[in-house]
């Protein structure tokens, strides 16, 4: 978890907002603790940035749904091996 709240901390300091297609339990919950928006989703990066800036609600369409890469996946960023 050190490395995630390094990261918000100083790397994404002057970010109000991620987007990006997918996001472990962990990762999300320290950039959500460090004021960090978090958007899951999929598609065309205009209507992330209307969701952003315009705060406008992510279409359902345009929402990504969490998968696992595979079955020894654990979604801890440790690999899957």
């Amino acid at each position: 978890m050190e490395c995630w709240e390094e990261l918000a901390a100083k790397t994404l300091v002057d970010c109000q907002a991620i987007l990006l297609s997918g996001i472990g339990e962990t990762p999300m919950k320290v950039m959500q603790q460090n004021g960090i928006r978090v958007i899951q989703m999929s598609g065309l990066i205009d209507a992330g940035l209307d969701a952003v800036y315009l705060n406008l609600p992510i279409k359902i369409l345009c929402q990504s749904e969490y998968t696992k890469c595979g079955e020894s996946c654990g979604g801890a960023s440790n690999g899957c091996g």
